[in-house]
C-alpha cells in the first residue's frame, strides 16, 4: 500500500511540473520589425529554430539586427554562452504560418566556430580568411560560404547542405544521414572523409585523400590528389572528374 501511495505521489508531481511548461503557439503578425543587439567578443556563432542568418566580416564595424515579424521579437533569444553567440527561439515556442526570422551580423573578428542546425541556414556574405575553422550543419540546415584557412572541420548529419568555395591547407568532412557538400570551387590539398548514409561530397583535391565510406555514399573530386587510403563500402564510390 505505502508502494502505491508513493507511485501515485511520484505521478502527481510528474504532471505538475508538466503543466508549468506549456507550449506556446505564435501566428505570425504581417509587420515586420527590425531591432538591434549589443553583443560583442564572441568566438563563435550557434543558430538553430528556423533563422536565416547573413554574416560579413568588416576591418572596422560591428553590429546584430534582427529582422523579424513583430509579435516574435519577444520569443527570440541572442545571447553569449561560453564566448558563442547563440540565435534561436525561446524553448517550447512554435510558430504556425509564415515567418520572417532573420538577423543581420557583422563582426570584426575571424571567428573559428559555427553550427547551423533545425532547419535554420547561414550564408557568408564575404570571405572568411582563418587559421583554423570548425563548421557543424544539422537537421536539413543550409551553409555556405567562401573560407580560405589552414584547416577546415566540418561535421554534417540529417540532410544537411553545404555549399562552400575558397582554398585551405586540409579539410576534414564528417558526414553523414544523405548531407551534401557542393564544393568544386573549394581547393583542398589535403582530405580525409568519413562518409555514411548516401552523403555526397564535390570538391577540388591535389594532393591527398583519406577516406572511410559506406551506405551508397559518393566522394567526387577533381584534381591530381593521390587515395592514400581508401575503405568504401556498401556500393560506395570515389570518383574522380576531368
Amino acid at each position: 500500500m505505502k508502494t502505491l501511495k508513493s507511485i501515485l505521489f511520484s505521478l502527481l508531481i510528474v504532471v505538475s511540473l508538466t503543466s508549468c511548461f506549456k507550449n506556446t503557439t505564435v501566428h505570425p503578425s504581417s509587420s515586420i520589425t527590425t531591432l538591434n543587439k549589443e553583443i560583442y567578443d564572441y568566438e563563435g556563432i550557434d543558430v538553430s529554430s528556423i533563422f536565416n542568418v547573413d554574416i560579413e566580416f568588416s576591418a572596422t564595424t560591428e553590429s546584430i539586427e534582427v529582422e523579424a515579424n513583430q509579435n516574435l521579437h519577444q520569443y527570440i533569444v541572442i545571447e553569449k554562452v561560453n564566448n558563442v553567440l547563440r540565435i534561436r527561439l525561446e524553448d517550447r515556442v512554435s510558430i504556425e504560418g509564415n515567418c520572417t526570422l532573420k538577423v543581420h551580423i557583422v563582426t570584426k573578428n575571424p571567428l573559428d566556430y559555427y553550427s547551423v542546425s533545425e532547419a535554420s541556414s547561414m550564408i557568408f556574405q564575404n570571405s572568411l580568411v582563418a587559421d583554423d575553422v570548425t563548421i557543424n550543419i544539422e537537421g536539413a540546415s543550409y551553409f555556405t560560404g567562401l573560407i580560405e584557412s589552414n584547416s577546415i572541420n566540418l561535421y554534417m548529419d540529417g540532410s544537411a547542405y553545404a555549399s562552400l568555395e575558397g582554398k585551405t591547407n586540409s579539410i576534414y568532412v564528417d558526414a553523414s544521414e544523405a548531407s551534401t557538400v557542393v564544393g568544386f570551387n573549394m581547393i583542398v590539398d589535403n582530405g580525409i572523409f568519413k562518409l555514411s548514409d548516401a552523403s555526397k561530397i564535390n570538391l577540388t583535391i591535389n594532393e591527398t585523400i583519406d577516406i572511410k565510406a559506406i551506405d551508397a555514399s559518393v566522394l567526387r573530386y577533381k584534381g591530381n590528389a593521390v587515395i592514400t587510403n581508401l575503405d568504401v563500402s556498401g556500393s560506395s564510390q570515389v570518383i574522380k572528374l576531368d
